[in-house]
């Protein structure tokens, strides 16, 4: 599925469950909401919250470009399993002592090896990343 490109000036609304592109001075286009997985607006656009809340239990990401075509701001789609695994994973990490400890170590290692080698340039995820990596936490 490809994203969905539109220009300044369109309204977008839903009728029934397919989504509904106006073009500023053209006919309007159904989409069914099954083949989109991301919007990108380019400009400004006409919506309401309605279409909004259609689209994000439908899955289907929201992006708005500025007239310069910069990024501007998207509306996310929650996945609750995604955010619920996260969550229990960290608390596995954190009710389990030495798991705790293994992570805290490697995090104070991380951030002593990019003071020494790196210096301020380094990204201090990156090493963070690492040593969470060969840890298998």
């Amino acid at each position: 599925m490809e994203p969905l490109y539109l220009v300044s000036g369109s309204k977008i609304s839903r009728r029934d469950n397919t989504v509904c592109i106006t073009p500023k001075d053209g006919k309007a286009r159904l989409f069914p909401v099954e083949s989109l997985k991301h919007i990108v607006v380019a400009g400004s656009a006409q919506f309401n919250s309605e279409l909004l809340a259609f689209l994000g239990k439908r899955g289907v990401r929201l992006s708005f470009l500025d007239y310069y075509g910069n990024f501007s701001g998207s509306l996310e789609v929650a996945n609750p399993h995604t955010a619920g695994a996260v969550h229990l994973a960290q608390a596995a990490i954190i009710l389990d002592t030495e798991k705790r400890l293994t992570l805290a170590k490697h995090i104070l290692s991380a951030a002593l090896h990019n003071l020494q080698c790196c210096g301020e340039s380094a990204a201090p995820s990156l090493c963070v990343r690492e040593c969470v990596h060969r840890t298998g936490l």
